[in-house]
């Protein structure tokens, strides 16, 4: 009797357990796009792809809010805009909630909160609000140590990505600093923005803080910090593994002790290493240092010499007729070299020229229960023609992962560009390659500063070229207005794409293109919305990118320069906490 009771109990606590888990919302993922004003205010986005099953809202707690101020807070989703709600009430009921938004205000900070609608089904929520005062200004840098997404979130999100971008300029090694806290991912500087591509292991112990400073000048923060952000940065670093990536540099063969100094000490010490120095690394050691010096210097010099003007004209015609690696040499002696959009742009052409076709292949996942998985994969069709050796290498590369039956999924190339050192052969070999193709098309010339620091000069052709290529770059951001006052070649929609994904510009374009015809499709694919298959598109770029830079992360992480975050510190945050998700 005692059998069958315990194993009723056990029935009842399993299905309880089952509905209840059943019944829990889920956040499959939270994307953030912030944008820094010249005031040091952020301009913040952030898509939610979740499922509400219970409860009467989701809800982000802020707290450490400083002089911090969020204003202009709002939400929609698929239908479209919720009602801002002045003075929100928390024990609402699940009615009085529906597709409304507004702030909390609590003892230690606000909430962000939002309610729920259509219990039991996937919905994209968006919410947009400006985060002012976020930077501030130090003496020695501007910035801020912010809290994007929550520790202990329930649920929390099994997937983030985050993006930084400046209202005017460009974000590189060159101007700012960055490091990330509460992941093991990356935060890497990519196409003028920093950005952390998708966590895919995101959990309740996980938080994305992002500490970042500015060169003083690029902005105006009207917020002044307390200290400097140097103070700042130590505080957040407490309890990080930045230090140990320093200390695990330092060679192994230095000893701290004073042994090695023998009798004559420190100075006894120095001299030993002054000899050795004059001895057969002297060479070396000169060499390393006036390379260093000429890169510094020669990196100024170009910097002088390949401005372009401010204000261009239009360019309606394809830059270097369309060609995909001399238009990426040109862009790249001005902006960022960007794996993604290289690899999307390529994408693109071999769709619109029926090298590859999108595809949706239905199979099964899972070790035990196995269930049916929609895939949409890329059939190889037929190799390029009049390719460049890059392209060459390239669809090469995607065609051997695609197997035997020639369907490449996104798994097959990942793991092909991961082997060995694959992924930082091709982007260094992509850019020697570009260099010279484009000496060939003297677009450019190899210029050398202090004997030993090679760099590329632009011709007067090549400078001719990049304005063009500047003012084609116009026209795609300007191009709902310029069709508002003549009729732009829409047998041209294409090759546009083509360029505007190589520049960044792809989903802002194809807004565009589908403002103007609402029945644009991409390429002849009537059966899929270009919105879609540029995503797809997209998200190859992304996964090669992603591997791209594990392989190139390094020490300099710990040194502000992007690279591999830390799962512990990060304190000292604003406008963040612990906690949050549905309730």
């Amino acid at each position: 009797m005692k059998k069958v009771l315990a194993t009723i109990l056990a029935a009842i606590i399993i299905v309880f357990s089952i509905n209840t888990y059943a019944a829990s919302d889920s956040i499959d993922s939270i994307e953030i796009k912030a944008t820094l004003m010249d005031d040091g205010a952020l301009m913040v986005s952030e898509v939610w792809k979740a499922t509400p099953m219970t409860g009467t809202e989701f809800y982000i707690p802020k707290t450490n809010m400083r002089d911090i101020v969020i204003t202009d807070y709002e939400v929609y989703d698929e239908v479209g805009p919720y009602e801002t709600v002045k003075d929100w009430d928390v024990d609402a009921s699940f009615d009085e909630k529906a597709r409304k938004c507004g702030i909390n205000e609590t003892s230690d900070g606000i909430e962000l909160c939002f309610g729920k609608s259509d219990l039991n089904k996937n919905k994209t929520y968006t919410l947009t609000y400006t985060m002012r005062n976020a930077a501030q200004s130090f003496d020695d840098m501007d910035g801020f140590n912010i809290r994007f997404v929550n520790d202990q979130m329930d649920p929390a999100p099994n997937k983030v990505s985050f993006e930084l971008s400046l209202e005017s300029g460009e974000i590189n090694e060159d101007n700012a600093r960055v490091w990330g806290f509460g992941s093991s991912s990356n935060i890497v500087f990519e196409g003028g923005k920093v950005i952390v591509h998708e966590i895919n292991d995101f959990g309740p112990a996980n938080h994305l803080t992002v500490l970042f400073g500015l060169n003083k000048g690029v902005i105006n923060p009207i917020s002044l910090g307390s200290g400097t952000f140097e103070e700042m940065k130590e505080r957040a670093m407490q309890g990080s593994d930045y230090h140990n990536r320093d200390e695990e540099n330092i060679p192994e063969d230095i000893d701290e002790g004073e042994d090695d100094y023998e009798d004559g000490g420190f100075l006894n010490g120095l001299n030993k290493a002054t000899n050795m120095l004059m001895g057969p690394f002297r060479l070396a050691f000169i060499a390393i240092v006036t390379a260093f010096a000429s890169m510094l210097f020669s990196k100024a010099i170009k910097k002088k010499e390949g401005k372009l003007p401010e204000d261009v004209d239009y360019y309606r015609d394809l830059p270097i007729g369309g060609s995909i690696i001399l238009n990426n040499f040109i862009y790249s002696q001005f902006h960022s070299f960007s794996v993604r959009n290289l690899v999307a742009a390529y994408f693109l052409k071999w769709i619109k020229d029926g090298n590859i076709e999108v595809i949706n292949e239905k199979f099964k996942k899972g070790f035990i229960f196995k269930r049916d998985v929609a895939e949409d994969c890329f059939a190889i069709i037929k190799e390029p023609a009049n390719a460049d050796s890059m392209e060459r290498e390239l669809f090469d590369l995607v065609e051997r992962a695609s197997g035997e039956d020639r369907i490449l999924r996104n798994a097959e190339l990942t793991r092909a560009f991961e082997r060995g050192n694959k992924a930082t052969y091709f982007v260094q070999k992509y850019k020697d390659i570009s260099s010279l193709e484009s000496e060939k098309a003297r677009l450019s010339t190899q210029e050398t500063r202090l004997v030993f620091y090679k760099y590329d000069k632009l011709t007067m052709r090549g400078r001719e070229e990049a304005i063009k290529q500047k003012g084609f770059i116009k026209f795609l951001k300007d191009f709902t207005l310029i069709n508002e006052r003549e009729a732009v070649e829409v047998a041209l929609w294409d090759d546009y794409l083509v360029l505007a994904a190589l520049f960044g510009l792809g989903e802002k374009v194809l807004n565009k293109f589908k403002m103007i015809d609402p029945n644009y499709t991409y390429a002849g694919y009537s059966g899929m919305d270009p919105l879609v298959m540029y995503h797809v598109v997209n998200h190859v770029g992304t996964a090669m990118s992603h591997v791209y830079e594990n392989h190139a992360s390094s020490s300099s992480s710990s040194s502000g320069g992007g690279g591999g975050m830390s799962f512990g510190g990060g304190g000292g945050f604003s406008a963040g906490s612990s906690g949050g998700g549905g309730r």
